[in-house]
């Protein structure tokens, strides 16, 4: 069964873009103290926009997947791609197969398990090691079951379980006394530290809290029961978190999102005929119902 780290995207510090906005409201920003205020009216559907479908979408992949804003150059490289016949599925297994966000998910799992950046070695060992298609299960395996991991939590067996239970599951209330004595008896019996961090790894409670979390990161929302049941099957059968990510990011819903934000300088209409453009640096974003200026 394949797993993965609950995705805590990186994002870039000094990041204004429309991406950046929030899906679940309307925003608007300016330069120099100014707002552009949207007001929440009727149903209304976006019909246009002089920023193109396709580079909104380049944006929300290096913003959703890579962390980052994307360059001018990055945005047309890609869109062209896109117009040249390249499919979206292949652009989307570009991202997520990169080495730049291969380097984010070795960055995260040493970050969210050993609080600190990995070195150079380890890094670029373990970019290369996911780059030949192993899971991540393995990565965080390796680091959870690690002599570092088990004296962050204080050198001993209990400890090391209540971080599993804190960190792995991301349980808000500590375990209880059975559940601590039950697993300190296994290690004391001589079960490894890895197996038992795989064993909390590869647990359907971590598994189904980690689907939602990827549906928020890039759908913006909680997964449905039927893709929940889903990928929780597909992770049994081996099934890993670029399988999802891939999946997601390539579907309509994820389409549709990219196209709910205006860059400065757009035009637009909406269905109405109610037409707008947004000026200067300002960043405007279109949600589900309607908006007008």
């Amino acid at each position: 069964m394949g797993r993965w780290i609950f995705r805590r995207l990186p994002r870039h510090p000094n990041r204004t873009g429309p991406a950046a906005q929030s899906r679940s409201q309307i925003r608007g920003g300016c330069s120099r103290g100014r707002r552009l205020r949207l007001r929440a009216l009727e149903d209304r559907a976006l019909l246009s926009t002089s920023a193109g479908a396709n580079a909104n979408l380049v944006a929300d992949l290096y913003a959703d997947v890579l962390g980052r804003l994307a360059s001018p150059a990055e945005i047309n490289y890609w869109t062209g791609q896109l117009a040249a016949g390249q499919s979206s599925d292949s652009v989307v297994v570009g991202f997520v197969r990169s080495v730049e966000h291969r380097q984010n998910v070795v960055n995260q799992v040493y970050q969210e398990f050993l609080k600190r950046a990995p070195e150079d070695a380890g890094l670029n060992y373990w970019v290369g090691v996911l780059g030949q298609g192993t899971s991540e299960f393995v990565l965080e395996s390796f680091i959870v079951g690690s002599q570092e991991y088990y004296d962050r939590q204080g050198g001993d067996n209990a400890g090391f379980i209540r971080g599993l239970y804190r960190e792995v599951l991301h349980r808000t209330t500590p375990p209880g006394p059975s559940e601590i004595a039950y697993w300190s008896g296994a290690m004391n019996a001589g079960r490894a530290r890895s197996s038992v961090a795989l064993g909390f790894i590869d647990s359907p409670e971590f598994a189904g809290v980690g689907v939602d979390q990827i549906y928020r990161d890039f759908l913006k929302r909680d997964s449905d029961a039927g893709g929940h049941a889903y990928w929780l099957s597909r992770l049994q059968q081996g099934a890993t978190t670029f399988d999802i990510e891939r999946f997601l990011l390539d579907s309509q819903e994820y389409a549709a999102l990219a196209q709910r934000h205006l860059e400065p300088g757009a035009t637009g209409a909406f269905s109405d005929s109610f037409t707008f453009t947004i000026a200067g640096s300002c960043n405007a974003f279109i949600s589900d119902n309607a908006q007008g200026v």
